[in-house]
C-alpha cells in the first residue's frame, strides 16, 4: 500500500512537466513564428521596440498608459455632451446675441471665484467638490460658447481651470499656445493636473506640432516643483504622449 501511494505521488510530481514537454512538441511551429515575428520587429527601425541589459523592453506600453488617458477624457466629454443633450433646446449652444457676453462672462466669472473659495479639510472631499465645480463650468462654457482667447487673458486660476477643461472635453487647434500663456502663472495643483491633461489630450489627437514639444516640455518640468504624486503620475504620463507624438511624427515625415 505504501509502495502504492509513493508511485501516486511520483506521477503527480511528473505529470505536469511531461505535459509542458508535450505541449511544447506539439506548438513548436507556433513559437518559433512567434520568436521570428518578435527578432522581425526588433530589427525594425521604425519599431519602439528594444533590447536592454539583455531583457527586451517593450516601449509599446505607452500605449496602454495612452489607452488609461483616453478613459479618463471620454468621461468628461461623455457628461458635457449628455448635458448639453438633455437640456432645453433654448440652452444648448446659446447664440451670444441672444445674451450679453458680458453677462455671460461675469457669470462665469462668478463660477470661477466659487471655484476659489472651495477649502475642505477632507481631501477626498475637497477633490470632490472641485471635480463638481469643473464639470459645472466646463458645461456653462460649451453651452455659451465662452471665448477661449477670453479665458486665455485673464489671470484668474479658477477661469483658466475652465479652459483647461473645456479644451480637455473638446480640443482644437490654436488651444496649446492658449495654454502656454497661462501655464507658467499657475499656483494651484488641481488647476495645473487639469492643464497637464489637456496637454496630453491635445498630442494624443494630433492637435500640435513639432514646435509645441518644448515649450510644452518646459512647463511640464516646472509643473515637477512643489508637485503631489497625482501631478507627478500625470506628469510622467503625458510626457509619454509627447514622445509617442515625436515617434509618430518623425516616421510620417521619412
Amino acid at each position: 500500500m505504501e509502495l502504492f501511494n509513493q508511485i501516486v505521488i511520483l506521477i503527480g510530481h511528473i505529470a505536469w512537466p511531461v505535459s509542458i514537454l508535450l505541449l511544447v512538441y506539439f506548438i513548436r511551429k507556433e513559437i518559433r513564428s512567434f520568436i521570428a515575428a518578435v527578432s522581425k520587429r526588433i530589427s525594425d527601425p521604425a519599431s519602439i521596440i528594444s533590447i536592454g541589459k539583455g531583457l527586451m523592453g517593450i516601449r509599446n506600453r505607452i500605449e496602454a498608459k495612452l489607452e488609461s488617458l483616453q478613459v479618463d477624457q471620454e468621461q468628461l466629454k461623455a457628461i458635457v455632451l449628455q448635458t448639453l443633450q438633455t437640456a432645453k433646446p433654448e440652452q444648448k449652444r446659446v447664440d451670444q446675441e441672444q445674451v450679453p457676453i458680458d453677462k455671460i462672462n461675469q457669470q462665469l466669472i462668478e463660477m470661477a471665484n466659487q471655484y476659489m473659495k472651495i477649502s475642505i479639510n477632507d481631501w477626498n472631499e475637497r477633490v470632490r467638490a472641485k471635480t463638481e465645480a469643473t464639470k459645472a463650468m466646463t458645461n456653462f462654457v460649451i453651452t455659451y460658447n465662452v471665448s477661449k482667447d477670453f479665458l486665455a487673458s485673464q489671470h484668474h486660476e479658477g477661469l483658466i481651470l475652465a479652459m483647461a477643461s473645456t479644451i480637455h472635453a473638446l480640443p482644437e487647434r490654436g488651444d496649446l499656445n492658449r495654454l502656454h500663456k497661462v501655464a507658467n502663472d499657475i499656483t494651484q495643483n488641481y488647476v495645473k493636473y487639469w492643464i497637464v491633461l489637456a496637454f496630453g489630450r491635445l498630442f494624443e489627437r494630433s492637435l500640435a506640432s513639432i514646435e509645441d514639444i518644448t515649450p510644452t516640455r518646459e512647463i511640464l518640468e516646472h509643473f515637477t516643483e512643489n508637485a503631489d504624486s497625482y501631478l507627478l503620475a500625470r506628469i510622467s504620463l503625458t510626457n509619454s504622449l509627447i514622445e509617442l507624438f515625436t515617434h509618430e511624427t518623425a516616421i510620417l515625415n521619412q
